[in-house]
């Protein structure tokens, strides 16, 4: 038998090359485009804010009260910030969400904010002096409460999302704060962190007051001061 001419091997393997690399090359952007068209392409949890209420400077209220018992007797402070949040779950699992955190780049740096707690026991009211508040009286969410922090809570089930108002206060430090971006995270139970910021120039479209109030009340007679301050001494 005569040998196997080597050019010819040779020649085999090199077609034998050329299928394999098409083939590779056929199944690799299926695979890109699987990636891109699922949840791979997007975040375990969708943070975005739709309304914002924020005051200028840390003296300056957003139009947002919290009223809640102290130590020191009932009380009732301002906000400096009001977002109105949605985090969609992009799984098909459920997701359970924690804490939430705020922060306002001002001068290039990020300073976080004191999240004021918005539950069952942290009533909240709209209006720009304690004398003359509006109860909420209807929840904007659509999944549950008006407050994020209580809708929270739950896990959130698969491709839905859940939504409410957060609320914060700015620092002794700051001053006027018109041109400051914001940032709101949300953390996931297994630790992971969800974030969103919104630019300066954003906050004038979100800026407004889409909530639904009642009618006028009086609650001068509380305790009236900044949260951080209250707080504090009523412990």
């Amino acid at each position: 038998m005569a040998p196997f001419p080597m050019k010819r091997l040779a020649g085999i393997f090199a077609a034998l090359l050329c299928v394999f690399a098409a083939a590779y090359l056929l199944l690799k952007p299926s695979k890109r485009s699987d990636a891109l068209s699922g949840t791979g392409s997007r975040p375990k949890v969708s943070v975005s804010i739709s309304k914002v209420l924020k005051a200028r400077s840390r003296d300056s209220g957003s139009g947002f009260w919290i009223a809640y018992g102290a130590n020191n007797g009932d009380s009732l402070s301002p906000t400096n910030l009001a977002v109105y949040v949605r985090a969609k779950n992009n799984t098909g699992d459920p997701v359970k969400l924690g804490n939430h955190s705020a922060a306002m780049n001002i001068d290039g740096k990020w300073v976080e904010l004191t999240r004021i707690p918005f539950s069952n026991t942290h009533t909240p009211y709209f209006g720009f002096s304690p004398d003359a508040l509006q109860p909420l009286i209807a929840p904007e969410s659509k999944t549950g409460s008006v407050s994020l922090e209580v809708n929270t809570g739950a896990a959130v089930p698969p491709k839905t999302e859940l939504e409410g108002w957060a609320i914060f206060e700015y620092p002794e430090n700051v001053g006027v704060t018109d041109e400051a971006a914001i940032r709101v995270s949300l953390a996931g139970e297994s630790g992971e962190t969800f974030t969103t910021v919104i630019d300066k120039s954003d906050l004038a479209a979100l800026s407004g007051i889409p909530i639904n109030v009642g009618g006028r009340i009086d609650l001068s007679r509380l305790t009236v001061g900044w949260y951080s301050k209250i707080r504090v001494s009523s412990k």
